[in-house]
């Protein structure tokens, strides 16, 4: 067997000068970044550290990096280091009590020509980004308590005002004259109109992410509920729609049906069923549960499509047809919600095709 030739000492000088070249390009680089950077070995010894990262937290090199950061005798049990050294880039968040501050970390494999491997670390403060979130979310919490009181509140003095609407229509309905017929028929329809929205309103306060089910609910059985219910609410001997098979998913059930629900009734109402079946899909597709209901109406103009899932949005197809403007808000709530997100596509040759995503619980 042929043995390996060793290289001389004029090329072993030479590719030690060209590594160190590059390390000391490496270290010019990182000492240049704004974001503490730091090198580890692979035994937790800090190799090196740049100039923001030496302001930052006062350390210095060839300590241990658990003694440094976290005055620990142990490595930490969030320690990166072993996926590190295998090869992969892991990204964490972590607060430092005692500087009041916390900080996005990035971990990568690094191998400086010595064929041992080191971990390079880079950390990014992200306390402003954290505390505007975390006022963001209790914004939004409060709009959703004030959407769910003033909704709530406001359905009780509507009930008497449609109540009274109708009293007034059959006890005096000979002796009214025709237009005040249609004008008690309006108050009445507005007040019904009005209850509708509060009671949107009220569901859309009210979505919030739930526990996963124990065990996985059956598409095809929240689909066969809906069915029922909204042959019902439309007086349809049987629903124009056809179902692909659907899945089973671990996604709290009343969620799965508001979202089709509102999707399905979005579509009897304006997607002309009439003339050609509501198709509805589901199934996994990159980790998630895709969802899409298919008409084959007008469609949604292109000048509006960027609109359409905002709250009180209705288009101009919408003119003289149910609707609060509330149900594909609450879509796209839920889908937020689980890690997912709404979006609209015109259907080939006509119509429209609302798709929505979802990510299960504890899902990859």
């Amino acid at each position: 067997m042929e043995r390996k030739m060793e290289e001389s000492p004029t090329k072993l000088k030479k590719r030690n000068a060209f590594l160190e070249a590059q390390n000391r390009q490496l270290m010019a680089l990182l000492d240049a970044m704004a974001d503490p950077a730091y090198i580890c070995s692979a035994d937790f010894h800090i190799l090196y550290l740049n100039r923001a990262m030496a302001e930052a937290f006062e350390l210095t090199e060839n300590e241990l990096c658990y003694e440094a950061f976290q005055k620990s005798n142990a490595p930490c049990h969030y320690c990166p280091m072993r996926e590190v050294i295998r090869g992969d880039e892991v990204r964490q968040e972590r607060c430092f009590p005692s500087m009041g501050r916390t900080f996005e970390l990035v971990h990568t494999p690094l191998q400086l020509g010595t064929g041992t491997p080191q971990k390079l670390a880079v950390m990014r403060d992200i306390t402003e980004r954290k505390i505007a979130q975390q006022k963001l979310e209790q914004a939004y919490r409060e709009l959703d308590s004030f959407i769910y009181t003033v909704a709530h509140d406001l359905r009780s003095p509507l009930t008497p005002i449609i109540g009274f609407a109708q009293l007034l229509r059959d006890k005096y309905n000979g002796m009214l004259q025709g237009e005040d017929l249609v004008r008690l028929d309006e108050i009445g329809a507005q007040g019904n109109r009005i209850h509708q929205m509060l009671k949107d309103l009220l569901d859309l306060a009210r979505t919030g992410r739930l526990e996963a089910p124990e065990t996985p609910v059956e598409l095809e059985e929240v689909m066969e509920e809906l069915r029922i219910e909204l042959c019902c609410r439309y007086q349809m001997a049987q629903l124009p729609l056809v179902c692909a098979a659907l899945p089973a998913v671990r996604i709290p059930k009343t969620l799965l049906l508001q979202v089709l629900e509102n999707l399905v009734e979005n579509a009897l109402n304006y997607g002309e069923p009439s003339k050609r079946p509501i198709e509805v899909e589901a199934g996994l597709h990159e980790g998630l549960l895709r969802i899409s209901v298919r008409d084959f109406g007008p469609g949604v103009p292109s000048c509006e499509q960027k609109r359409i899932f905002e709250l009180f949005s209705r288009g101009s197809t919408g003119a003289g047809k149910n609707g609060t403007g509330i149900g594909l808000a609450s879509v796209r709530k839920i889908a937020r919600l689980y890690s997912g997100q709404a979006f609209y596509e015109p259907t080939p040759g006509g119509g429209s095709t609302f798709i929505v995503e979802l990510k299960e619980p504890g899902g990859s």
